[in-house]
């Protein structure tokens, strides 16, 4: 025979993990259900993107940390979808984004007047503007070779002499 339970499809329940409260106010287990927590396990990606969040949310200079945590962590999340980095390669891209914001909050320009010139949080994690690839210090140019007129005289008719000119002065 049927019954009514057997036509019902069988639902899976979400894995938890139950922690136990330390504190003395709290009345024992079995009393009224207090001391018990249902807790959802959480992947080590979590645990890092909340890591990583807070320590980039905090070392932030004061003046331009315009979000919180939170946000932070969902712009993290938006940035390994906008930059498609692969499940096996987020866990050190995250920590490389945050060894580089580490570095431009060390830098002079994000240093001088208490971070007056540094990027706003939010600017600086937007994701399709990519700011958090940005090299931590500014790229150096070559050094200016001042010459005098007869130095480059001298260089252009070198030039024409090993290029064969015959009208090339001898010096």
């Amino acid at each position: 025979m049927i019954q009514q339970n057997d036509l019902q499809p069988e639902v899976q329940k979400p894995t938890v993990t139950v922690s136990v409260s330390d504190s003395s106010n709290t009345p024992p287990i079995g009393e009224s259900g207090a001391g018990l927590e249902l807790v959802p396990e959480r992947s080590e990606l979590d645990i890092t993107l909340d890591r990583i969040a807070e320590s980039i949310q905090a070392r932030h200079p004061a003046v331009r940390r315009d979000c919180g945590a939170a946000a932070v962590r969902k712009k993290l999340i938006a940035i390994l979808k906008h930059k498609f980095v692969p499940s096996s390669e987020r866990m050190s891209y995250l920590r490389a984004l945050d060894e580089t914001h580490g570095r431009m909050c060390a830098s002079s320009q994000w240093t001088k007047d208490g971070g007056e010139f540094a990027k706003s949080l939010e600017n600086w994690l937007a994701p399709t503007m990519e700011r958090y690839e940005a090299a931590s210090t500014p790229q150096v140019a070559a050094p200016v070779v001042t010459k005098n007129v007869d130095q480059l005289k001298a260089e252009r008719e070198q030039r024409r002499r090993d290029e064969g000119f015959a009208d090339a002065q001898h010096a």
